[in-house]
């Protein structure tokens, strides 16, 4: 089951003209094997080690995915320097649960939007899971890990923020 939402990414897609997929947290690889079939390439990184591995067992071998092992903290910025034009970046590597990262937090966002603003280009950027970002985040987790609605613009001056399908989306 993916949770992307595919009609909005393929209205984007056209919009901005965007060939390349990038996401952040692979999990069972849902998502990457559907962008693969609309984007001339897609990249997925994944830091938990167990996904990763059954990920690549199953779909390593499709042409035009690149399986990237990680914490996408560290990796984001590297993968981005081979991606050859501005594009769809799906950020998804937080997690609420127990025993996928190494790091003390699970919610490596504003990490990410660092390297997307370093890089520089026009990439079109979708959030997973807008309700933890607006504060609605399940009893005992540490709220202070998770950045608020205002954190996440501030890391990617103007671009245009909205919320669609508890999707945070940010254009150039």
């Amino acid at each position: 089951m993916r949770a992307i939402p595919e009609d909005v990414v393929l209205d984007l897609k056209d919009r901005y003209g965007l060939r390349y997929f990038v996401e952040t947290g692979t999990f069972r690889g849902d998502s990457a094997l559907w962008a693969a079939t609309h984007f001339d390439h897609a990249w997925t990184i994944e830091n938990w080690l167990e996904s990763y591995q059954n990920v690549v067992g199953k779909h390593g071998i499709a042409a035009n995915i690149t399986f990237v092992l990680g914490d996408s903290r560290d990796r984001l910025a590297e993968v981005l320097v081979e991606v050859p034009a501005p594009a769809l970046l799906w950020l998804d590597a937080h997690w609420l649960g127990k025993g996928r990262s190494e790091r003390v937090d699970d919610c490596p966002v504003m990490d990410e939007l660092r390297a997307v603003h370093a890089d520089g280009r026009a990439h079109v950027v979708m959030i997973d899971d807008a309700h933890f970002f607006q504060g609605d985040l399940p009893e005992g987790t540490d709220r202070s890990i998770w950045p608020g609605m205002n954190d996440l613009k501030a890391m990617l001056p103007g671009y245009f923020w909205t919320t669609v399908k508890d999707v945070i989306v940010a254009r150039p």
